[in-house]
């Protein structure tokens, strides 16, 4: 698909990268194709060409029976990502068959937002919890879950739940929210 992306290393690290790579080049072509003033906005060929890399992609590369490698963050992380703001773009020009097939990928690697589908992956916190909560929530929204959703909805908000001040004087105060408003670092 890309001359720079061949899917040819011999690195699986790269390797999965290439499929990251090769989706989030579709989110920004997709992307100048709905953007008012751009050169490129309402191009059907290009629209045409989104379309046909993604079901490629879809039967090759990203699916739900491909045996994942190399890094984990690309099949939990990396695509479901770009794929799913994809398929918000392009919900009304994805087929229902092409809709159900790219969602049930990420459903896979991601069926939940601490999902550790891939070996290696780390248990999911912090900025990786809400990568993943984020990629769950416009899946539920695009197919319609509410399970997902609310899903997302409680991991986002355990990683910015409130937190207590130091008990002791002369301990220093916790990071995080404060009920008061506050912030500390």
């Amino acid at each position: 698909m890309w001359v720079d992306l061949p899917f040819t290393s011999t690195d699986s690290y790269t390797k999965s990268g290439d499929i990251t790579n090769s989706y989030n080049r579709l989110l920004s072509m997709i992307t100048v194709y709905y953007t008012p003033g751009s050169s490129f906005y309402g191009n059907t060929a290009l629209k045409n060409d989104v379309l046909s890399a993604l079901d490629w992609l879809y039967t090759q590369k990203y699916n739900t029976t491909v045996a994942p490698y190399g890094n984990w963050y690309h099949w939990q992380i990396g695509v479901p990502q770009a794929l799913t703001k994809i398929g918000i773009l392009m919900r009304d020009d994805l087929t229902a068959a092409q809709l159900t097939n790219y969602m049930s990928a990420v459903n896979r690697f991601i069926p939940d937002s601490a999902a550790r589908t891939v070996s290696g992956s780390p248990l999911m916190t912090g900025a990786n919890l809400l990568d993943q909560a984020i990629s769950v929530a416009y899946r539920g929204i695009l197919v319609k879950d509410a399970a997902k959703i609310t899903n997302a909805r409680d991991a986002l908000g355990s990683v910015f739940a409130y937190v207590s001040p130091a008990a002791a004087p002369n301990t220093p105060a916790r990071d995080g929210f404060y009920q008061d408003g506050s912030f500390h670092e």
